[in-house]
């Protein structure tokens, strides 16, 4: 395995585990919650807006890592009922519009956060430049992964498929 590959596989384990461990995170903070309302009659201030921001990360990292294991959403029903070639070249064209967008949205987060950094958090220390940053990171992520889907070898057309496709 050549030292791509293993940053990749490094950086997807560690989105998934920061993933798993901010939706474990959250639901922790809403248990503690709601049972800290329902049976002592108060509330956490900072439950909410943590819950949020946690959740804003995980979304934004994930969005990155389904855009780079092929989950995100795309039209493979057209995609599977053209020939090979054409489909190769569509898939080209999705991952180089994913690009664009990706790098556009990046670069809007990234202004919008700067012109934020002076926002304070209502209830927990901090600014919102650091939650707004999980838009950079996330925006950065899908361009990584863009390139990545572009850059990719095609995969060999399965035989099932190309008997679809030839109407046997």
């Amino acid at each position: 395995m050549n030292l791509l590959k293993k940053a990749n596989k490094l950086l997807s384990t560690a989105i998934v585990a920061i993933a798993c461990a901010g939706m474990a995170a959250i639901t922790l903070i809403i248990c503690l919650q709601v049972i800290r309302r329902y049976i002592f009659g108060t509330s956490f201030a900072w439950a909410e807006e943590l819950s949020l921001y946690i959740e804003v990360y995980v979304i934004f990292l994930a969005s990155g890592y389904a855009l780079g294991t092929g989950q995100h959403i795309c039209m493979d029903l057209v995609v599977s009922k053209v020939p090979y070639l054409v489909a190769i070249v569509m898939n080209k064209l999705s991952a180089l519009v994913c690009l664009a967008f990706s790098l556009a949205i990046t670069y809007y987060c990234y202004l919008f956060m700067m012109a934020e950094t002076g926002q304070k958090m209502a209830a927990l220390p901090g600014y919102k430049w650091m939650v707004y940053l999980a838009m950079v990171i996330g925006g950065a992520l899908m361009v990584l992964y863009s390139i990545a889907n572009f850059l990719r070898k095609p995969e060999p057309e399965k035989d099932a498929s190309a008997e679809e496709r030839n109407g046997e």
